[in-house]
């Protein structure tokens, strides 16, 4: 389903305002809605050649210059398909987020919108520990992978 500015992203997404002492916009089609077998995405992810995974005007949009030097479409698609995500979530309008520890003990949140025939790279974060879903660190995601 698309908009009629042809963005399916924003034809899926249910959009609520909220009214405190400060105006709180919460989209409620980014939420997750279930998880994924991280070994099922990793074979996914791997099934795609790589000039079928693309990042999109949205994918940089909130780096700088200089941190898009460092962070750049080659780079992401490495980690979908080199790397195995420690948790793979579902979002309510159907893109995927997974998640990659990086060496500074972070970890790397990558949403994708996964067709037929191309992987979308929609964005990325960096976020700590303490921001992945609830109940899914390290620790319970290494009987998921056979550790």
């Amino acid at each position: 389903m698309e908009s009629a500015t042809g963005n399916r992203f924003l034809a899926k997404t249910n959009m609520i305002l909220k009214t405190a002492n400060n105006t709180e916009i919460m989209i409620k089609g980014h939420r997750i809605a279930g998880f994924e077998d991280v070994r099922l995405f990793a074979g996914r992810m791997q099934s795609f050649r790589p000039e079928h995974i693309e990042c999109t005007s949205h994918t940089f949009f909130r780096l700088s210059g200089k941190q898009r030097e460092i962070f750049t479409c080659a780079m992401l698609r490495k980690w979908l398909q080199e790397e195995t995500p420690v948790i793979v979530s579902v979002q309510n309008i159907g893109c995927f987020s997974a998640f990659y520890k990086t060496k500074e003990q972070r970890y790397i949140r990558i949403i994708i919108d996964i067709g037929s025939e191309r992987i979308r790279i929609v964005t990325f974060y960096i976020v700590e520990k303490d921001q992945l879903p609830k109940g899914y660190y390290e620790k319970d995601t290494e009987s998921r992978r056979g550790i």
